[in-house]
């Protein structure tokens, strides 16, 4: 006796099923779902890494915020000759010339030297001299 083949065209198929063959699945689906999530997960990563990172030019912005509150005038406030010094996470330092007026409208310039740290989204003064 033989077993029938189940593929021979011979084999009864249910009226509501069409064919025996699986359907077919587009090759493209399971890529654009792998590339969706890959990139979710580097627009993710580059957004914690920017909200986290704060260098040495934003410490030098911020020192800039420290100095002009000490002087006379910082409307008229121009700052030269900025070198920072510093390696992620800090703490940096920052030297430079601040030109500006003082109380009678003569235009002086400062020298100056400013240590700061971050703490998580602010920066923290350690240390300032001059102008």
């Amino acid at each position: 006796m033989t077993t029938p083949d189940p593929d021979a065209s011979t084999a009864k198929v249910h009226p509501w099923i069409e064919s025996r063959d699986p359907p077919k699945r587009s090759p493209l689906k399971p890529a654009l779902i792998v590339g969706g999530m890959l990139l979710a997960a580097i627009v993710g990563i580059i957004a914690i890494v920017q909200i986290n990172t704060m260098d040495g030019s934003d410490a030098r912005d911020a020192c800039r915020e420290f100095v002009l509150d000490r002087i006379k005038s910082p409307a008229t406030a121009e700052f030269s000759d900025e070198r920072v010094i510093g390696i992620d996470p800090g703490p940096y330092t920052v030297a430079g010339n601040v030109d500006s007026e003082n109380s009678f409208g003569a235009l002086l310039r400062g020298t100056y030297s400013c240590t700061v740290r971050a703490d998580g989204d602010r920066w923290v003064l350690e240390s300032l001299i001059g102008p």
